[in-house]
């Protein structure tokens, strides 16, 4: 987060500079008193900010799960693909870690990212299905493999936000796993990457496997569904460029 507080006003320091620099002294200056700036910028403002938003968005997580346990995976589903793309969901790790010790099990950030990252895949795979581009297929493919083993970087980035609308039928399909996630209480028993690999730390002696499989299912169909129905623009074979 504070990089990308920091990098739109850097552009802008750096345009200053163009003009106020002289020409002499742009080559060596330029490159110094921008690494200064950023780093003043992100040392003394923007990463002491983002502390105070990260613990207030815990915050707000804890006094959701206490007052409605349903919501915390919804909203969590619902814009994990976002949280991700910021990498915000590392401000929630401590509170994972501490409600595993505390009670020996995770409600909160698992159970929501097992139906993001199944969401991601039934993007993926609709794309697979659906594109006519050779190498965006290629890309596809190898993307769909990583994020069932809970790399979602690639379909995010390579498909989803280049496509634009499959992003958004991601988000749909987390919030609805999410959703159930939350009215089956979901549980996770270790701090891990939810994915294929990982499924035995929603193993226990009752039936929770099974509602992670419910889950998992849920919003792999609702993200596969909306991208295979809808229409978007295929890219140039050459540079993935959209036509």
């Amino acid at each position: 987060m504070p990089i990308l507080m920091i990098v739109p006003i850097l552009g802008y320091i750096e345009n200053h500079f163009k003009v106020k620099l002289p020409s002499s002294l742009k080559l060596i200056l330029k490159p110094f008193l921008l690494l200064l700036a950023g780093l003043s910028l992100g040392i003394f403002l923007f990463r002491p900010l983002m502390t105070l938003l990260g613990n207030a968005i815990v915050a707000l997580i804890e006094l959701l799960h206490t007052v409605a346990l349903w919501s915390v995976p919804t909203l969590l589903g619902l814009f994990g693909p976002a949280i991700v793309v910021t990498g915000a969901h590392y401000s929630l790790f401590p509170l994972v870690i501490d409600n595993i010790e505390a009670a020996g099990f995770d409600s909160i950030l698992g159970p929501a990212m097992i139906a993001v990252n199944f969401a991601h895949a039934g993007v993926a795979l609709a794309v697979i299905l659906r594109t006519k581009n050779h190498n965006f297929r290629t890309y596809s493919i190898a993307s769909f493999v990583m994020i069932l083993f809970g790399v979602s970087q690639p379909t995010i980035f390579g498909i989803e936000i280049m496509l634009k609308k499959p992003f958004l039928y991601a988000m749909l399909g987390g919030g609805v796993g999410g959703l159930l996630a939350g009215i089956f209480k979901l549980k996770t028993y270790l701090l891990v990457n939810p994915s294929v690999a990982s499924l035995f730390a929603f193993q226990d002696q009752g039936n929770n496997l099974l509602k992670t499989g419910i889950v998992i299912l849920v919003s792999f169909l609702v993200a596969f569904l909306l991208t295979w129905k809808s229409a978007f623009l295929e890219p140039i074979d050459e540079n993935f460029q959209l036509t």
